[in-house]
């Protein structure tokens, strides 16, 4: 419940790429021990490619490499330690085999132990999906998936039409088991989680006068809206005025273009 999803935040947001993927392990394997089959996983990568001019995360290519490649601390990747806990009951790690999907959205098909895994699904990828999602006895996990929700634009990027029902149907049959991601609301920094079986929690993630990094803002049984995480911040923060958001914003730019 929200008691222990609070216990389970309390430390705040993972504050490093090996602290999520110990995370994101832990919930997998959790899921999994629950008899969930179907996975999706959203993993904030780590920003490998950053300049002193730019965030920019890397082609999508690039950001396959980092997420399947780059070895944290640990010895293994990100996506070693999320396929880690699919198979939770094996001792040693399971042998990785990949098959390319589509080379140019860096969609591939990782399989280990009882798991595929596929990176960066596309609308396009539904049929590999599908395909995976019908073998007997295994489980299937979506990591970072690029396309867009239900409602989150006018057309969807799985067109229209029963087609489109039927494959919206099907990405949404599997169940959120690990999510993290950062973004921008109001000149302010949050971050959004998600570790199964909790609900989701979001986090500020600056502001040493407003509470410090890792202030936890709410929690909630789905993920979160917009408007609901500005309400969250509204609520625990209140409104800048005009003066404190060009303040702010000039201190963030200053930050990340210096």
């Amino acid at each position: 419940g929200e008691a222990a999803a609070g216990g389970l935040y309390a430390g705040g947001p993972p504050a490093s790429a090996s602290a999520q993927a110990a995370m994101a392990r832990e919930a997998v394997a959790r899921a999994r021990r629950a008899g969930v089959s179907r996975l999706r996983v959203d993993l904030l990568l780590p920003p490998v490619f950053r300049t002193e001019l730019d965030d920019w995360p890397g082609g999508i290519r690039q950001q396959f490499d980092v997420l399947a490649r780059c070895p944290l601390p640990s010895g293994r990747s990100l996506l070693q330690e999320v396929l880690r806990g699919a198979s939770p009951d094996e001792e040693e790690a399971p042998q990785w085999a990949e098959r390319v999907v589509d080379a140019g959205d860096a969609v591939v098909a990782v399989s280990s132990g009882a798991c595929t895994a596929l990176t960066f699904p596309t609308a396009d990828a539904v049929g590999a999906i599908r395909r995976a999602a019908a073998l007997e006895g295994g489980c299937v996990c979506l990591v970072n998936p690029q396309w867009s929700g239900r409602r989150s634009q006018v057309i969807s990027d799985f067109g229209i039409g029963p087609g489109a029902r039927s494959a919206l149907d099907l990405v949404e049959s599997f169940e959120v088991a690990f999510s993290f991601r950062q973004l921008r609301l109001d000149q302010r920094e949050v971050a959004v989680l998600r570790a199964y079986p909790h609900g989701w929690a979001a986090f500020l993630l600056q502001g040493e006068e407003e509470g410090g990094p890792g202030r936890l803002l709410g929690t909630w049984s789905r993920a979160p809206q917009a408007e609901e995480l500005r309400a969250a911040l509204r609520g625990a923060v209140g409104t800048r005025s005009l003066l404190e958001r060009i303040k702010s914003e000039a201190a963030w730019n200053s930050r990340n273009l210096q």
